[in-house]
């Protein structure tokens, strides 16, 4: 079945924290504060009963349990699950939760299938089994893959670059789409040193070949790191710019003492002591472009760069700051876009009306105007750095 749950305007998303424990110790884990504590299963049932009866724009309501490992607490989960399956609400109900996929055993597997219309899950497999055993502590053969990529090849498949691994990316995203499986969502890790400046270089080279693989693949969708909306370079913002999660608007998230935070970033699993302090943010669905970072105010990427309030706000203590490294792979990333999307309309792969077109091709040349002066600019200091060793 395929994956509902993503990117759906008419969804709000309430997130439980079911435990605070893991099984794992991921090399980029952002949580730095686990205990062993978990969720009481009659708070949440509490909760989602108070979530129901609020009234809201949105017609659909998604309730995902997140970790540490969810599927620790299992029992718990099914028992939530089952007591609100069959009941009838005003809005359509979704349970969802993210997985290691290390502790789905035969049990859980066919409870899955047979809960799968009101259940679904996303697998974190970063890539090929070298890759993934270097991030997420030798787990890759713990891991029932068959069993995802076959019952499950719908479901979004999460797959975390590190600097460990960011080498071999292209050939972590083919791996995956060998495995079968249809929407592959990968991503930079946030919270770890991305300052070595050759990381960019690499990662313009490991974009390249998956953008050859693409081109070669077009009936494969491509992974999200080549999937922005370029287009957007193309329209005026008007003092505006879009948020790209709904945290602390469409989306909120429960603690397992039932306090709620703005996003799992806030958490103080995440933060420790700094969520102890009233988070004094006021949290829109579009951001004032002047209250943007000023170096992010300007760039023609203000609307195609995706920014998470809480890593940046975990990172540098300012929710519209990015971290400067991370800002410079960003960039790469959206210029891989622009070529991208030039080679898929010179291949005649894109079906577009011809309103779409023009917007698309205003934003690759405006992106490849003035992004490719500033990675001309950042490769000669980097050369310049070489030599003057």
């Amino acid at each position: 079945m395929p994956n509902k749950l993503n990117g759906n305007k008419n969804m709000r998303y309430v997130t439980f924290i079911v435990t605070q424990n893991c099984n794992l110790n991921c090399s980029y884990c952002y949580e730095h504060n686990k205990t062993k504590s978990a969720f009481n299963v009659e708070l949440v049932k509490d909760i989602i009963q108070k979530e129901l009866s609020i009234k809201d724009e949105y017609s659909e309501i998604c309730f995902d349990f997140f970790g540490g490992e969810p599927f620790l607490e299992f029992a718990k989960i099914r028992e939530i699950v089952e007591y609100f399956r069959d009941k009838k609400f005003a809005k359509k109900v979704y349970f969802f939760a993210g997985t290691n996929g290390t502790l789905i055993t035969n049990e859980v597997q066919d409870w899955l299938i047979k809960n799968r219309d009101v259940f679904q899950i996303a697998l974190s497999l970063d890539g090929t089994r070298e890759m993934h055993n270097l991030n997420r502590s030798n787990s890759y053969d713990l891991i029932p893959i068959d069993f995802f990529s076959q019952k499950f090849q719908y479901l979004s498949v999460k797959a975390t670059i590190s600097p460990a691994t960011i080498k071999t990316l292209s050939d972590g995203v083919i791996h995956l789409h060998n495995l079968g499986f249809k929407n592959i969502s990968c991503n930079l890790a946030v919270g770890v040193d991305w300052s070595n400046k050759d990381y960019a270089k690499i990662l313009e080279k490991e974009l390249n070949k998956l953008i050859e693989f693409y081109i070669a693949h077009p009936n494969l969708k491509p992974c999200n790191l080549l999937d922005y909306k370029i287009e957007n370079a193309a329209h005026p913002n008007n003092g505006k710019a879009i948020k790209f999660c709904g945290a602390g608007t469409r989306t909120k998230v429960y603690d397992i003492d039932g306090k709620m935070y703005p996003c799992q970033y806030f958490l103080p699993l995440t933060i420790g002591d700094r969520a102890k302090n009233p988070i004094n943010i006021k949290f829109t669905d579009v951001i004032e472009i002047k209250d943007m970072d000023p170096k992010c105010q300007s760039c023609i990427a203000v609307n195609i760069c995706p920014s998470c309030y809480g890593s940046n706000f975990q990172e540098t203590g300012n929710i519209h700051k990015k971290d400067e490294y991370f800002c410079k792979l960003q960039k790469v990333i959206i210029l891989a876009n622009a070529y991208f999307k030039a080679k898929q309309w010179e291949n005649g792969q894109l079906k577009l009306d011809e309103y779409s077109e023009q917007e698309l091709l205003k934003g690759i040349i405006e992106i490849q105007t003035k992004l490719v002066k500033w990675w001309k600019k950042f490769m000669w200091e980097k050369t310049m750095q070489f030599f003057n060793k």
